[in-house]
């Protein structure tokens, strides 16, 4: 009977993997996207050279049922420090297939996906998931209403929602490393 091994439908695999993630954070309620395997890398700014970092194993994106809603977790094969990422705040991304890229708290990180298209599906969600927290912060205030009894010759203008959609991921473009370190090009 050596070398059986059992098979797994996509809905157990999914439970198996959430009950791992939840013995990590209890708060971790839904797996949104995930990635097989990934590698993450860092960027040395000083020698302007990437080093490849100590995480590297499967990706996913999930929610929480408390703060931050949204979160990375790379559950790392290489030690027991997995990596865990608030995308939302000052999370900044970019992508080159098979890059994401990221800035968070000054640092520059890069994830390298070994499936480019599971790449594409971190990035779009991530994105919507910014962009959808981007239109629930961004909106103006409201205007102050003036009394009915004297209408204002100059009525509040109202400004255009935000767009619903977070502009789109530019894919094979080239990274602007100073954007991503936050320098202006000269």
């Amino acid at each position: 009977m050596a070398g059986l091994v059992p098979v797994l439908d996509k809905k157990s695999t999914d439970d198996l993997n959430l009950s791992v993630l939840q013995r990590f954070d209890p708060d971790v309620e839904d797996i949104l996207v995930k990635a097989g395997h990934v590698a993450q890398y860092i960027l040395n700014t000083e020698q302007m050279q990437w080093a490849k970092g100590e995480v590297e194993g499967s990706m996913f994106v999930v929610k929480r049922r408390s703060q931050p809603r949204f979160k990375f977790i790379i559950l790392n094969q290489r030690s027991t420090e997995n990596l865990v990422q608030d995308i939302l705040g000052d999370f900044q991304c970019e992508v080159s297939k098979p890059y994401l890229f990221y800035r968070h708290n000054g640092e520059v990180s890069g994830i390298w996906f070994y499936n480019e298209d599971e790449c594409d599906g971190v990035v779009k969600l991530v994105q919507r998931i910014q962009g959808m927290f981007k239109a629930n912060t961004v909106l103006p205030p409201k205007p102050k209403l003036e009394p009915k009894s004297a209408p204002s010759a100059n009525p509040p203008a109202v400004s255009a929602p935000p767009p619903s959609q977070p502009e789109p991921v530019s894919h094979g473009t080239p990274i602007d490393i100073n954007m991503l370190l936050g320098q202006t090009s000269a």
